[in-house]
């Protein structure tokens, strides 16, 4: 739900913080979808395109 909510738009900064915290303490399960975690937020957050 939280990638959901990420790639929806909804509450960004939350989400953003939640995934962190997921990301620090529950390494495996970040690791599944880290690339494309990753790549939104280069592409719309920080709008960097390749």
């Amino acid at each position: 739900k939280l990638v959901d909510s990420l790639f929806a738009g909804r509450n960004v900064p939350t989400v953003l913080q939640s995934l962190s915290t997921l990301a620090q303490h529950r390494v495996s399960m970040y690791e599944t979808c880290d690339e494309e975690i990753t790549q939104h937020i280069i592409q719309k957050i920080f709008r960097v395109s390749n």
